[in-house]
């Protein structure tokens, strides 16, 4: 057999293909509770109502197959539902295993067309071998197996395809085989190589769109609605990076240096305790070349002032990240602090060959710099807060390599 479409099994090999044809089945109260979880830590609301369509599709699916070959195990560990980042961003479940098989499950209206993420398409990581139809009867508790389409089946259709701005293509119902006993019978019976998925590619390159995503505020629009479907195809290349969109990280509390404590995050993330500026002799000699250099520039580090510094090291080299903090004005209707974050060397290494710096408050970018621009020995920032503020530093070496700091806070819950 030379070609894929001589592979797939025909519908009417079965001689009950039209008896069972559409498949359907009802779903249990739990089944429905786990769709709705699936689905609430989902930010955008029309976002959140597909993720849950979708997980009663997956789950429709499960038992679907269970009652008709429950020899064919379903498996979810690897699905992209379960990773509550990436539901924000695909609304379909992809990567669910049956066999060796890579199912992706798309839930469908009554219209003629439907809109499904490029990425379950164009990123390997997130093809599958067949694209599965649900329609979920909300009210009824019901599911059904609408149809399918694999994926060599929209190479086919996919010539003058073009990406919609909120990342999905536009598919005609009319590619996709309504007889869900054709798919049945090709899970049985279908080598999974007869559909040849893309290989893995190298990772995609996140340092613009790293950059782009710093200067935007994603907390009131979604991410579609500023980045363009090429860059979403990258940010959804790199998991870590999509789930810095959404995880929500606890801020150091660098309000309890001032009382010789460091928090349990600050400890968590490597950052070595300065108890007085001048406690340590070799970090003394290192902060001091730092401190004489900031006084040049008409920096003064009070006496009262508490700090901490941690290593940081990228492929071409490391350096040390110093955070120093001190109370500006004690007055109860505003307190206000200082953060000076400032990048140096550490002793007997390399310095990367070029540092940038940027911090940002809640929604703004507050201050960025390269080392070349500054055209000095040290970078360094200082800015000024409220203690209700926090401030997030990112620091990029050798234009690759970002290291993203938990956010800095003061004072917070009280601490001092």
């Amino acid at each position: 057999m030379s070609n894929v479409s001589t592979l797939l099994l025909d519908e009417f090999d079965l001689p009950d293909w039209s008896a069972l044809n559409p498949a359907q089945v009802e779903l249990s109260p739990k089944q429905m509770q786990q769709a709705a979880q699936y689905s609430q830590s989902v930010q955008y609301p029309d976002q959140r109502w597909k993720v849950y369509q979708s997980a009663l599709g997956m789950l429709g699916f499960e038992q679907w197959l269970t009652e008709r070959s429950p020899e064919l195990r379903t498996r979810f560990e690897e699905a992209s539902i379960v990773r509550s980042s990436y539901a924000n961003l695909i609304a379909e479940v992809t990567q669910i295993q049956v066999g060796a098989f890579k199912i992706c499950v798309i839930p469908i209206s009554d219209a003629d067309q439907i809109d499904v993420s490029i990425a379950v398409f164009e990123l390997p990581e997130f093809t599958a071998h067949f694209y599965v139809l649900t329609q979920a009867i909300d009210e009824e508790e019901r599911v059904a197996i609408s149809g399918f389409l694999t994926y060599d089946q929209f190479r086919q259709h996919q010539s003058g395809l073009q990406a919609n701005s909120d990342w999905t293509y536009t598919l005609s119902l009319d590619w996709f085989n309504t007889d869900a006993n054709s798919l049945l019978l090709n899970l049985r019976c279908l080598d999974a190589d007869a559909i040849r998925l893309p290989a893995l590619e190298r990772s995609r390159s996140t340092i613009a769109l790293r950059e782009k995503l710093a200067t935007l505020n994603l907390q009131n629009q979604a991410p579609w609605e500023v980045l363009t479907p090429e860059e979403g195809l990258t940010l959804l290349s790199d998991p870590t990076l999509v789930d810095s969109l959404y995880a929500v990280q606890p801020p150091m509390n660098v309000g309890l240096w001032l009382s010789n404590q460091m928090d349990t995050i600050a400890q968590q993330f490597g950052w070595m305790w300065m108890p007085t500026l001048s406690a340590v002799r070799s970090l003394r000699e290192d902060f001091d070349s730092i401190r004489s250099t900031l006084e040049q520039q008409g920096i003064q580090i009070p006496a009262i002032a508490r700090g901490a510094y941690r290593t940081l090291r990228s492929n071409q080299g490391s350096f040390r990240l110093y955070a120093v903090t001190w109370l500006v004005s004690e007055a109860a209707d505003q307190r206000e602090w200082m953060l000076l974050v400032a990048l140096g060397a550490e002793p007997n290494t390399t310095m990367p060959s070029s540092l940038k710096l940027s911090i940002r408050d809640d929604s703004v970018l507050l201050f960025e710099q390269t080392l070349e621009e500054r055209d000095r020995s040290v970078l360094y920032a200082q800015v000024l807060g409220n203690c209700d503020e926090t401030f997030r530093v990112t620091i990029t070496a050798n234009q690759s390599d970002v290291f993203e700091i938990p956010p800095f806070g003061f004072d917070l819950d009280g601490a001092i």
